[in-house]
């Protein structure tokens, strides 16, 4: 009788120490759950993030080509002004050397 109390006994011991292992388990799983859903949250955040600094590169550029196009067309601008008054200066001193 003393020999199968003894194995209840530890039955009953190890079932006791399962369920504190369940429990253990189960906390430790609701937190990294609770992790993984705020990891996931910061992910989706970064995405985010990522996606605006991608449009803000794409908006860089095209502001650059847009900038760009705009110099050369003043640059362009002023050497055909410059052109001009060559020409008028030198129509000038033809006209001058001719009389």
């Amino acid at each position: 009788m003393s020999d199968l109390k003894t194995k209840f006994e530890e039955l009953e011991h190890r079932i006791q120490k399962l369920i504190s292992l369940h429990i253990e388990l189960k906390s430790a799983n609701k937190n990294l759950l609770q992790s993984n859903r705020k990891l996931e949250l910061e992910l989706k955040e970064e995405k985010q993030r990522y996606n605006r600094l991608e449009a803000g590169i794409e908006n860089l550029k095209e502001t650059k080509k847009t900038l760009t196009n705009k110099s050369i067309t003043g640059i362009k601008q002023k050497i055909n002004e410059m052109i001009s008054e060559i020409d008028r200066s030198s129509t000038l001193i033809n006209t001058q050397h001719k009389k």
